[in-house]
């Protein structure tokens, strides 16, 4: 009578490789700058729940819903986050744009395919103001994947510009082809700056285009999903709005916001001309001395005094 064997790898005896699965290496770093012009100043600034000891505190001034900080000087809900008012006073200082200077947003949204280029030109509105231009690319996804799991992987693409009337396109720092390397599964933001001479009488185009394949199939599958998001047109330098109250916003918004949220504020409004023997805080008169007709600038919610 025979004996049986077990074969190894045929039923059972083997053993079998678990994929490796490696973290996104790209990560995005998104911040977001924005200047609201609020009125005519000057004003008395943002509403303080204590003005005696907490003057100048952020509790009224909100990002969506959300205070940015907490009553009486408490602690600040949001992370690298600053705002700065601007009163309207001729004497206020320039804005210093931490992003470079004031922009302009072209929006493209556009999915790019292999050597399809996608172009777009700058608005004639902008002609004479643009410094900067910031390309935004969004690498939706970018990774190898095989039978050993998912990886790293290289998307190739190039950034022309030039000025439209000219027929020599110029390159992101004078290479024809640019490359990220990385993985992300989850999407990730690239913004590539290119410093421009203003030009007086012209616009600019900008030209995308991606050379890696959408997907290779084989052995492994490597996908390079990527998006032309946007251009932004910076006039760089410090700005300065003469008698205009602003907001200044500059922040993280990486790991913070989804989107761009709603920025709003309770304010103490413009300083206007009162009476001199008027109290703006408690609405009242002295009438222990006659009114000479003098005036005084404070703020005052009286509407009286609102003209």
């Amino acid at each position: 009578m025979g004996t049986a064997k077990e074969f190894e790898g045929a039923g059972g005896g083997g053993s079998s490789k678990e994929p490796t699965r490696t973290s996104d290496t790209l990560l995005s770093q998104d911040y977001v700058e924005v200047l609201l012009g609020l009125c005519e100043g000057p004003i008395k600034g943002l509403v303080s729940y204590d003005p005696v000891n907490n003057p100048g505190t952020l509790e009224n001034f909100f990002v969506g819903d959300t205070a940015l900080q907490q009553p009486n000087g408490g602690d600040v809900d949001f992370s690298d986050f600053l705002v700065t008012i601007f009163k309207g006073y001729d004497t206020d200082p320039e804005v210093d744009f931490q992003m470079g200077g004031q922009s302009a947003n072209l929006s493209v949204n556009t999915s790019l395919a292999k050597n399809v280029a996608v172009t777009r030109q700058t608005p004639t509105a902008q002609r004479g103001s643009i410094d900067r231009l910031e390309v935004r690319l969004v690498f939706n996804r970018l990774v190898t994947a095989n039978n050993d799991g998912t990886f790293e992987a290289t998307a190739s693409f190039q950034i022309a510009y030039k000025p439209t009337a000219s027929a020599t396109w110029l390159y992101f720092n004078g290479e024809t082809t640019s490359t990220i390397h990385g993985k992300t599964t989850s999407g990730v933001v690239k913004e590539f700056i290119i410093e421009v001479p203003r030009i007086d009488d012209d616009d600019y185009d900008i030209r995308v285009t991606k050379y890696s394949a959408d997907s290779v199939t084989g052995n492994e599958e490597v996908i390079v999903d990527m998006t032309f998001e946007s251009v932004q047109m910076i006039n760089a330098g410090k700005r300065k709005f003469a008698d205009t109250a602003l907001a200044h916003i500059f922040g993280k918004a990486t790991k913070q916001f989804s989107s761009i949220p709603d920025f709003a504020g309770v304010y103490d409004g413009k300083i206007v001309m009162v009476p001199d023997n008027y109290n703006p805080e408690l609405r009242t008169y002295d009438e222990t001395t006659p009114w000479l007709g003098g005036m005084k600038l404070a703020y005052t919610n009286n509407p009286a005094w609102v003209l």
